[in-house]
């Protein structure tokens, strides 16, 4: 197994494990896609300030 297949599969795993993983098609999706493939080279940053989510895209255009 290689290491990316390795690191898919155990984040499918503690997905599970924490609740957040709960059908076949979505582990399925885990298990198969790179996660880098969902980056535009940006990363998040905590956003302290109200909204629904604690986190903000930051991008290399910003």
């Amino acid at each position: 197994m290689s290491d990316d297949k390795a690191l898919r599969m155990g984040l499918a795993e503690r997905l599970i494990a924490g609740g957040h993983l709960h059908t076949d098609p979505w582990r399925a999706a885990v298990e198969c896609v790179s996660r880098h493939e969902f980056l535009r080279g940006g990363y998040f940053q905590r956003a302290d300030s109200p909204g629904p989510t604690a986190w903000r895209p930051v991008l290399p255009d910003d």
